[in-house]
């Protein structure tokens, strides 16, 4: 920790590959140390199932995983703090890097810990709109909704700002086959020219 050294902890991967992985003390003693997720090939998933892991597998309380993701992450990749030198939590001068759910009527560290994927409804970056929801979209002004385009996720729609027909180009000629999200079925626009041309009988994950 002196040396400024962090430790990138995926809990589930390191079970899998390992047999063991980090105890709740040398994860809660260790000032350098965030949450993150590994490869589908060794971890249980995104990062908000390795979220859950760490809190109902390894019994580590939300309110020190939701460090792990937010204050503790955000000091250990060195964002640059502006304004306020608390990265990682929401404050005058905080980068806009956020994500809204639904209020459940907990606190934010025990909203995090009962997350799904598909229950995220915006996600922003600095300041901007790259991910929303067909529920709030209609709440949003048109403007900051341009560029916007539309995905199907396991049949949950969402609006990304992302180049989505070259995305999808180049993940269906690299694989030769429907390009998946960690075993996630994607439908979009941008796949129509080429479900004709694609097989339909491999299955993997992208």
């Amino acid at each position: 920790a002196r040396l400024g050294v962090g430790i990138i902890w995926c809990p589930s991967s390191n079970l899998y590959t390992l047999g063991k992985t980090l105890t709740t003390e040398q994860v809660t003693t260790f000032p350098n140390l965030a949450l993150a997720s590994d490869s589908p090939l060794s971890g249980i998933g995104d990062l908000l199932d390795e979220v859950r892991f760490a809190n109902d597998q390894i019994g580590l309380p939300a309110p020190v995983v939701y460090e792990l993701v937010t204050t503790k992450a955000a000091r250990i990749l060195r964002l640059s703090p502006g304004a306020n030198p608390e990265q990682g939590s929401l404050q005058p001068g905080s980068q806009a890097n956020l994500i809204v759910a639904r209020d459940r009527q907990f606190t934010p560290a025990d909203t995090l810990v009962r997350l799904s994927w598909n229950e995220i409804d915006l996600v922003m970056k600095r300041g901007r709109i790259v991910l929303l929801s067909s529920a709030l979209a209609d709440r949003i002004p048109a403007e900051l909704k341009e560029g916007l385009q539309e995905i199907s996720v396991d049949g949950v729609n969402r609006l990304l700002r992302a180049p989505l027909t070259e995305l999808w180009a180049r993940a269906s000629a690299a694989l030769g086959r429907r390009p998946k999200l960690s075993g996630r079925t994607l439908s979009s626009e941008a796949d129509m020219p080429y479900l004709d041309s694609l097989p339909t009988h491999f299955e993997g994950h992208c």
